[in-house]
């Protein structure tokens, strides 16, 4: 099965083990419902922050509905390299993405999500805005 019909496919299975329809996955997620889909029939592939919209309310991450795993351990040391030096952090200033870089993550009790990693990237990037 290709990359994009395992996402669609645990997509579907996530929100159906919470009995929702595809309506109520929509509205939880504000995506449209067509789209949704689209994306469990395999016809289209998310972008990261569509699959972050809608990893949130099913409770899990978009690494898992993307590629089946949760990030971990040297996992995530990793996926913190890539989103940094990747396509996800263009926009970001060099000094935000390298205030990423420098957190820890062992002391909060779990390794970081891409979700985490561009909430906290654009939280650096709005304070950095605001202080010039």
């Amino acid at each position: 099965m290709s990359g994009i019909a395992d996402f669609g496919r645990r997509l579907r299975e996530l929100r159906v083990k919470k009995g929702w329809t595809v309506f109520d996955l929509s509205t939880k997620s504000n995506v449209h419902g067509a789209t949704i889909s689209r994306y469990e029939t395999g016809v289209r592939r998310p972008t990261l922050e569509i699959a972050l919209k809608l990893a949130r309310p099913l409770g899990t991450t978009a690494e898992y509905l993307g590629l089946g795993v949760e990030v971990s351990g040297e996992a995530a040391d990793e996926a913190v390299r890539e989103f940094v030096s990747g396509p996800h952090a263009s926009g970001f200033s060099e000094w935000a993405l390298s205030q990423l870089a420098r957190i820890e993550w062992a002391p909060h009790g779990r390794e970081p999500t891409l979700g985490d990693l561009l909430d906290i990237a654009r939280a650096i990037d709005r304070v950095e805005r605001r202080d010039r």
